[in-house]
């Protein structure tokens, strides 16, 4: 039937079919609370009134738009029960009647939802948000990590292994080294910590047949007025030197006041490089404060900042830490060594300048000697081997002598205090010394009669090794 048909009840239809079978609405129709309605907008569909309709718009606008003419909510459900509401406010509870009273969003977890689900595009790796009743999850059902970011950078992961990383590598922040803040709290603010990323700087020093010399450069002029205390941790040669630094940068002299740096020798591996006067304080060309050193070859090493947050609060800002290959040491002032010792360097080789061991002792052909780092040396011998001597110089004053020297392995800075502990085998003789030397132990034998005896030659000398 090609013809359309009327179905209004007055001569300007209504409502009509037409040959296609398309609904054409002119005027509005109301049936039992019901009204269709042609609007500017598309169709609308009143029921009680003007409470709510529902607009389908012409194609140019392509939207569907649900509105409430009052303050009475618009809900969605399934199975005759309300799922979702929109209420006045513009909250939407899921499975919850008034959203408005705790957020924008409300979703009410049941026995048959698991909270929130967000789905990767390849529809394998699930988001969750879910409150189970006893604990509340955010879980993440694939191996790739959990980044948390603020300001477009990230500030923290959490990887398939459950390791938390606080502020990756390329995002420490430098302007106060901190990378977590615990706040205050109980009543009135009781406590306030914070956690620190101590280390500031690091370098990698390539082979090298000699030392090199680095610089640890500061964030802040010797001219800052700041206390300052650092550590430099040197790894070289299977062996680990540190540094610790401390200081007062003064406003008045723009100068390094009255620095120090207490060294301390791990174990193993070769020999450290000694601190020495080759471990300097100074101004750089610029006005930074550094630091200048020596390590040896394939060195690694790493600034540790000591100070952290009770420094003032400009001592980081706008400038980092740094070290560098620099052998210049402009404005040197040289700081006080202090030395702290293990089981493996209190006993070693001293040294003149105090940067050695505390005790070196050796033996040499039956010849011990003891040294200490204040500059006291103790030498003595026993000879296992009886020697023949014969005691015939003389007579004078009625008595026969002989002298035996013998050269020490360590000579004396000075004259020294020599004991004679030689033991003789028959005749009874006297045991003294003849004269001074810092090179030998010169020994004296007394008889009363010519006579060559058996003796067990021995000394016991104390003195000094420097002033």
């Amino acid at each position: 039937m090609s013809k359309s048909r009327d179905l209004g009840e007055f001569p300007a239809a209504a409502l009509d079919i037409d040959a296609s079978g398309n609904l054409d609405v002119t005027g509005t129709v109301t049936a039992d609370g019901l009204t269709v309605a042609a609007g500017a907008y598309g169709t609308l569909l009143t029921a009680g009134g003007t409470n709510g309709y529902i607009s389908v718009s012409n194609p140019s606008d392509n939207l569907v738009t649900a509105f409430t003419g009052t303050s009475d909510v618009l809900a969605l459900g399934t199975s005759n029960t309300e799922r979702m509401r929109l209420d006045a406010n513009g909250a939407v509870g899921i499975n919850y009647s008034n959203p408005s009273a705790l957020g924008t969003v409300t979703i009410k977890q049941t026995a048959d939802s698991k909270g929130i689900a967000i789905i990767d595009s390849t529809g394998t790796n699930t988001f969750f948000l879910e409150n189970d009743g006893t604990q509340c999850n955010i879980r993440n059902n694939s191996a790739s990590p959990m980044v948390f970011t603020t300001n477009l950078a990230e500030r923290m992961r959490i990887d398939s292994a459950g390791v938390v990383t606080l502020s990756n590598t390329s995002e420490t922040d430098t302007t106060t080294g901190r990378v977590l803040t615990v706040g205050s709290f109980g009543a009135g603010g009781g406590f306030t910590d914070w956690f620190y990323n101590p280390v500031v700087a690091t370098l990698n020093v390539a082979g090298s047949a000699n030392p090199v010399r680095l610089k640890v450069r500061l964030p802040v002029d010797t001219d800052a007025g700041k206390m300052v205390r650092f550590q430099i941790d040197v790894y070289s040669g299977y062996r680990q030197q540190t540094y610790t630094v401390s200081s007062y940068l003064q406003q008045a002299t723009n100068q390094w006041a009255s620095p120090r740096v207490t060294y301390l020798a791990g174990g193993g591996g070769t020999a450290p490089t000694e601190p020495g006067t080759t471990f300097v304080c100074g101004r750089d060309s610029d006005g930074r404060a550094y630091v200048s050193f020596l390590v040896d070859a394939y060195a690694g090493v790493a600034v540790r900042d000591l100070v952290q947050g009770w420094t003032t609060g400009d001592l980081y800002k706008s400038r980092d830490w740094s070290i560098i290959l620099d052998a210049t040491t402009p404005n040197a002032v040289y700081p006080v060594i202090t030395h702290v010792y293990t089981t493996a360097n209190a006993i070693g080789t001293v040294a003149a300048d105090g940067s050695g061991a505390i005790i070196e002792n050796y033996v040499s052909s039956e010849r011990n000697v003891i040294k200490f780092a204040d500059g006291t040396m103790i030498q003595w011998q026993f000879i296992s081997n009886a020697v023949s001597v014969a005691i015939t110089n003389g007579p004078s004053a009625g008595l026969y002598y002989i002298d035996k020297h013998i050269d020490l392995p360590e000579s004396f800075f000075n004259y020294p205090s020599t004991l004679n502990t030689s033991v003789s085998i028959g005749s009874v003789t006297l045991e003294g010394c003849a004269g001074r030397s810092t090179t030998q132990a010169r020994l004296r034998f007394i008889s009363p009669i010519s006579t060559t005896q058996n003796m067990y030659l021995g000394y016991y000398i104390t003195g000094r090794w420097k002033a």
